[in-house]
């Protein structure tokens, strides 16, 4: 059987044009396009363009005031990026409890805090977290709401684009993530005063030096071509069947695979070729976030009520980075779907708190860190494709 990889980034369109062109004194103009094409997209008054969804985070966290040691309130089950970032911007991460349906943040069993403290709303895998119910929780307790939109661009919840909830917001354009940009982030919010001084504090940075997108353009080149067909026959598949199968190795996880915190405290510049291929792929991008959201309906059809799938809360609608499912004896399902030629990936969230030595803070994690797997939903992922996964891993749980 044809083999199926856990990922196909989306191309990175326009890279070569966006490497030709000259980084002269009008170097910024492509990333303020790309930020008021982005802010119009998502339907914010203002967007602001860094080199990562880290560097938006804290320098919207000094822009903002945000009280030095105050409490943040991160979900107990997410990427260790969240509360290292928190730590990095002068915050204390708070585990808050998370739901066992859509494994985000719980509006229903938050932990008491003082004012002042600053709730961070994870959109886990692009399935929106309930903002509705803790934008209300925050303005009356007057705490502060931010979302992570890292995996979730464009799902929305009743009718209204997860990002325009909270405070601020950021996402990230990394050749894993939705839309690819070959790195750089967003930081998303309305208050115009603090919109000026995150540019201020990002003006103030060093340009990154033309030459630095050269390596993402080679390794989104080379990620392209082991994952299409039939490259990936005689590339991809041996690459990761023989080392997982034999010798218990993931080999993409070790390759690409983030330390949660590295490069967490050195805000960085969105360059002007990332910009360009941002703006390039916006072109696409809706039409490929309605090819995800049909791929995770057809997968959810097949497995709902013989599996447990992330599920995302009433009047949400999700274009997931991936679909998240929990399985018990994940080590052997997922050996058993890679013999039959389906490659998946095991989740890179944790329980943050056990990691970090405070065990049985929030069982629902633990478990999800045990449990989760992810099947893939990438755009070019065929209907055909997708049935087999789902009726694989179906045979293999059950």
């Amino acid at each position: 059987m044809r083999f199926v990889p856990r990922k196909v980034p989306t191309p990175a369109a326009g890279r070569l044009a966006a490497l030709l062109a000259a980084d002269d004194d009008r170097a910024r103009e492509p990333v303020a396009a790309f930020e008021r094409a982005y802010a119009h997209l998502v339907g914010r008054r203002h967007a602001v363009a860094l080199g990562g969804a880290r560097s938006a985070f804290l320098l919207w966290a000094r822009a903002a005031n945000l009280r030095p040691g105050a409490l943040a309130l991160v979900p107990s089950y997410t990427a260790p990026v969240v509360p290292a970032m928190v730590r990095a911007a002068g915050l204390e991460p708070v585990a808050g409890p998370v739901e066992r349906g859509s494994f985000n943040l719980d509006p229903g069993h938050l932990p008491d805090a003082p004012e002042g403290t600053l709730v961070v709303a994870v959109h886990t895998e692009g399935v929106p977290a309930r903002v509705d119910a803790l934008a209300e929780i925050c303005a009356a307790r007057r705490w502060v709401l931010a979302e992570d939109c890292a995996h979730a661009a464009l799902s929305t919840l009743h009718g209204r684009t997860v990002g325009t909830f909270g405070a601020a917001a950021w996402t990230s354009f990394g050749k894993g993530k939705q839309l690819n940009a070959l790195g750089g982030g967003m930081l998303l919010l309305d208050d115009a005063r603090v919109a000026a001084r995150v540019r201020e504090l990002r003006d103030a940075l060093p340009l990154p030096p033309p030459w630095s997108a050269l390596p993402g353009v080679a390794l989104d080149l080379a990620m392209q071509l082991v994952t299409s067909w039939p490259a990936r026959e005689v590339t991809l598949r041996p690459l990761v069947t023989w080392p997982r199968l034999v010798l218990g190795l993931d080999v993409l996880t070790r390759l690409f695979e983030e330390p949660g915190t590295s490069g967490m405290v050195r805000p960085t510049r969105m360059t002007p070729a990332s910009a360009r291929v941002g703006l390039a792929a916006l072109a696409a991008f809706p039409d490929e976030q309605v090819r995800r959201r049909q791929l995770a309906r057809l997968l959810v059809e097949r497995l709902e009520g013989r599996a447990r799938v992330q599920v995302p809360p009433p009047g949400a609608d999700a274009a997931p980075l991936e679909l998240a499912v929990a399985v018990p004896e994940r080590d052997r399902v997922q050996d058993d779907l890679l013999a039959a030629g389906i490659d998946t990936q095991r989740t890179w969230m944790v329980d943050w708190m056990a990691r970090e030595g405070r065990v049985g803070v929030d069982p629902e994690a633990a478990r999800l860190e045990r449990e989760v797997l992810y099947l893939p939903v990438y755009p070019t992922l065929s209907d055909d494709d997708a049935t087999r996964v789902a009726e694989r891993l179906l045979a293999s749980i059950h």
